[in-house]
């Protein structure tokens, strides 16, 4: 199944998303439920999916011509993608999502912690 959806903040274009899960897994979506909530909470609470681990990568780009008229963008101006692919609790591959954020409204915030267990690593240098 593919869900497409245009994330607001305030009224105006934050992000666009473009979701692919398994239909097996969410037979009878109800797509209104999405528009308001969490993908993620929906999938736990109504069909017993649990994402547990993901692995997700961000990059500059420039919107295309459907990116930035969605965004309110010029075409060619600056956006994040975000492209993640989620496992549930049984190991399996069961999400892919590529998001756009717009760059001139959206920072992205990383902590980075040092264990005990793994005194080797080092956090990058920025």
């Amino acid at each position: 199944m593919r869900i497409a959806r245009q994330r607001l903040v305030d009224g105006e274009p934050l992000s666009l998303e473009i979701i692919h899960v398994l239909d097996e897994l969410v037979p009878s979506l109800d797509l209104g439920a999405i528009e308001t909530g969490s993908f993620y909470a929906l999938l736990r609470e109504q069909y017993g999916v649990l994402p547990t681990d993901a692995e997700q990568v961000h990059e500059a780009a420039a919107a295309d011509a459907t990116e930035a008229g969605l965004l309110g963008l010029t075409e060619g101006a600056p956006i994040l993608v975000l492209e993640r692919v989620t496992r549930d609790q049984h190991g399996r591959l069961f999400e892919y999502t590529r998001a756009a954020y717009r760059g001139d409204r959206y920072r992205v915030t990383s902590h980075l912690s040092l264990t005990e267990q793994n005194q080797t690593e080092t956090i990058p240098d920025p």
